[in-house]
């Protein structure tokens, strides 16, 4: 079956493998990305998406913030380019963008904005279902919490340059060596991760574009898809991707519990985020940046190891992550809540 795709009932329509032609297409995936995020800024700027400072937030100027097209319109070609006939991935894609870019220009209220996010996770829910058999209500269910999950968890990690656009284009490449260690196409995690680096030469170190949540919510929206694709082969495998986007899934969980703790509402935002404590502590963006992206490589390195393995090293090796997160957080005090 090819993975990132559909189990071996509904194979994807993609171009035979070609060496030659994948690296033509892959380095086109991010020309198409940079070119189309340079585009984003103008039409940024003439629509007033632009990013204005605040409290929560750590620049001064006002910044435009629909980079999230670049992203799009790269996976849309790579798409395109590999023949992936997929209708969930291109129309979810498009939902996630467009609630994200509704959000970027009018500021929905968490509850509107939450519901946008139902709807596109509907789409891949029910593609889900439609193809895993008598597990089919289960694993749709689980594709949908997982999608919502994921959405929100990319849209808070993109709280400093480069964080969610490099730490996804690091989590898509080792979804693509997992998915080939394990007899699995890996292209279109491939494809995820030549769009979130084509993105990434505007956002860091110096940020001239965000992504906003046009781009957060469709990284989270992919990484959904692509982990509920490996879900459909084997379910051990979707916790080895869990492990590789440990980074992202950590900062969601503490979010939540920090704001339980507080009493205060889950969606009200805080500079109590982990990168936020690490900044603190480093005093220099870009290296905090850097270090969650070493964070992110060697979860990557444990988790490709762990599936070569065995399901229960996949199992431990989850478990250890979190466990370690856990004891971390509350020995540096990252349960506070911060305003």
């Amino acid at each position: 079956m090819d993975v990132c795709a559909v189990p071996r009932r509904r194979r994807l329509s993609l171009t035979p493998p070609s060496p030659a032609h994948d690296a033509v297409a892959l380095a086109l995936i991010v020309l198409v990305a940079v070119a189309a995020s340079g585009v984003s800024i103008l039409i940024a700027r003439r629509f007033g998406l632009t990013d204005m400072p605040n409290p929560l937030k750590i620049h001064s100027g006002s910044v435009p913030r629909f980079g999230g097209l670049g992203i799009l319109c790269a996976v849309v070609a790579g798409m395109a380019l590999f023949r992936i006939d997929d209708p969930s991935l291109l129309w979810g894609s498009v939902a996630a963008f467009i609630v994200g870019a509704v959000d970027d220009r009018f500021d929905l209220r968490p509850k509107i904005k939450l519901g946008g996010q139902v709807l596109a996770s509907c789409i891949l829910a029910y593609s889900i279902m439609g193809h895993a058999g008598h597990r089919g209500l289960l694993y749709g269910l689980v594709a949908l919490a997982l999608s919502v999950g994921l959405l929100n968890a990319m849209n808070l990690l993109d709280g400093m340059n480069g964080l969610a656009a490099g730490n996804g284009f690091l989590i898509f490449l080792g979804l693509s060596v997992v998915t080939a260690l394990n007899g699995l196409d890996p292209r279109p995690a491939q494809i995820f991760a030549a769009a979130a680096f084509g993105f990434l030469p505007w956002n860091f170190p110096k940020a001239r574009t965000f992504m906003g949540d046009s781009g957060s919510l469709l990284l989270g929206f992919v990484l959904a898809y692509a982990l509920s694709m490996l879900m459909l082969e084997n379910p051990i495998l979707l916790l080895t991707g869990c492990v590789i986007a440990i980074v992202p899934i950590f900062d969601m969980l503490l979010g939540i519990v920090r704001r339980l703790l507080a009493k205060r509402p889950i969606f009200q935002g805080d500079r109590g985020h982990f990168y936020d404590r690490l900044d603190a502590t480093i005093q220099n963006a870009a290296s905090t940046v850097l270090l969650t992206y070493l964070v992110t490589a060697i979860a990557a390195t444990c988790a490709i190891f762990a599936s070569l393995l065995s399901p229960a090293v996949d199992v431990l090796c989850l478990a250890l992550l979190v466990a370690l997160a856990a004891i971390s957080s509350y020995k540096l005090g990252w349960l506070r809540y911060e305003t």
